[in-house]
């Protein structure tokens, strides 16, 4: 049970209790970005062995395979990258947003966002770039931009200089899409994290308010939002992004 809310005549101190709750290694930021080092060297080992780039055989996204049943490439190329390029940025991107992200989040719940907007990427670029092979974690990225942005938006009353910080990250997304514009690049799937990371944010991003402590005397900030209700949020972007990919198949019978 919630201990009463401080008194309004005692001001809040914002500083000590943000830094409480983001203490830490940011250890699930640090998991993703280790598992899928591992296998971008799996990749270039193969790729030196057998003199091609296997990502293709590793999982990227190709529309006609998805159709014919191979349903995990709308996750599984989250993890894959064309390049050492390609991966450097991604995964430094990764790290410096998920550290900012993950304890407002949780450990859990922000590993199930991060593949959930990889998953509405994908989805994206199946429906919107059939033909086209693609991998890479960039769809993640642009649901962990947007994450960022909710975060700072709801919670803007504890923040200094929140309308900077918006801002900048908005300059990132406009740059991240007129890179994007360049040819062999995957914006249908930038635009598909953009989209299921705003759906989920609008409904469950974090949103902290002020509690009192008894037993430290002090005021500390807990995530007003449910965890049933992050969770349920989920559960919903993730039909409905798989009954856009059902109808979707449909259409591709039909034709």
């Amino acid at each position: 049970m919630n201990a009463p809310a401080a008194p309004e005549t005692s001001p809040a101190p914002i500083a000590r209790p943000i830094k409480r709750k983001t203490a830490g290694l940011p250890v699930m930021t640090i998991a993703l970005a280790a598992f899928t080092a591992i296998v971008f060297l799996v990749q270039q080992i193969t790729q030196a062995w057998y003199g091609y780039d296997p990502v293709l055989e590793f999982g990227a996204k190709y529309g006609p395979l998805i159709f014919y049943g191979e349903a995990w490439r709308l996750i599984t190329p989250v993890f894959l990258h064309l390049g050492w390029g390609h991966f450097l940025s991604n995964m430094y991107s990764l790290y410096v947003i998920g550290s900012n992200i993950e304890p407002a989040w949780g450990k859990s719940d922000f590993l199930i966002f991060y593949l959930m907007t990889g998953f509405t990427g994908n989805v994206f670029s199946y429906i919107f770039n059939f033909r086209t092979i693609s991998a890479g974690a960039s769809t993640a990225i642009f649901g962990t931009l947007v994450a960022s942005a909710f975060l700072i938006l709801r919670n803007r009353d504890y923040l200094r200089s929140p309308q900077s910080a918006l801002g900048r990250i908005g300059t990132v997304i406009a740059l991240n899409f007129l890179y994007g514009l360049r040819a062999g690049i995957d914006n249908w799937g930038h635009l598909g994290g953009f989209v299921g990371g705003t759906l989920i944010c609008a409904l469950a991003a974090p949103k902290f308010a002020p509690f009192y402590d008894a037993a430290s005397d002090r005021t500390v900030f807990r995530d007003s939002v449910p965890k049933t209700r992050r969770r349920i949020t989920f559960a919903a972007v993730f039909l409905l992004f798989a009954a856009a990919v059902i109808l979707y198949n449909r259409t591709l019978v039909r034709g």
